[in-house]
């Protein structure tokens, strides 16, 4: 997973901004998909990359963190 972003991502413990942020996803760096992958879960909205309330794991530091989907690109 790829942030497209433009600037840095919080990665959260949880699919919305409520949840605590465990970390980033620096501009243009990758992660490898969380056990959920592109699920698309639903959660509170969020206001960066267009402000809608998808999000999909990533995995960091040997657990699942969760960023919005609209700011990340799947790849190689």
């Amino acid at each position: 997973m790829y942030n497209i972003s433009g600037g840095a991502v919080n990665i959260r413990s949880g699919p919305g901004q409520r949840y605590t942020q465990i970390g980033t996803l620096a501009k243009g760096a990758k992660l490898p998909c969380g056990t959920d992958g592109d699920s698309g879960t639903k959660g509170q909205r969020y206001t960066s990359c267009g402000g809608g309330d998808s999000w999909s794991t990533i995995r960091v530091n040997g657990r699942d963190g969760w960023v919005a989907s609209e700011c990340v690109a799947f790849g190689v």
